[in-house]
């Protein structure tokens, strides 16, 4: 069975596409991102251990930030292509 899958745009450096079997659209990150993010989070249990709560913190918000804008411009996207 051949898979269809229709690109609707770029957030950041992420597609977001939409595959014919599921209901709403993805968003793919890539390989480097995912990556970065495992690295950013290692960081991030890494100052709990040691206690250092606020090095901690700082970083999840700006993890949580990052994943935002990917939620904000991915939520655009699916506006204009007709998914609420």
């Amino acid at each position: 069975m051949e898979e269809v899958v229709k690109f609707l745009g770029t957030v950041g450096n992420c597609a977001v596409v939409k595959i014919q079997e599921r209901k709403y659209p993805g968003i793919v990150f890539q390989g480097d991102t995912v990556k970065s993010y495992i690295e950013q989070l290692t960081a991030v249990i890494n100052s709990v251990r040691e206690g250092r709560a606020d090095v901690a913190l700082e970083e999840c918000e700006d993890i949580k930030n990052t994943l935002e804008g990917y939620l904000l411009g991915y939520e655009v996207l699916c506006r204009k292509n007709g998914f609420e």
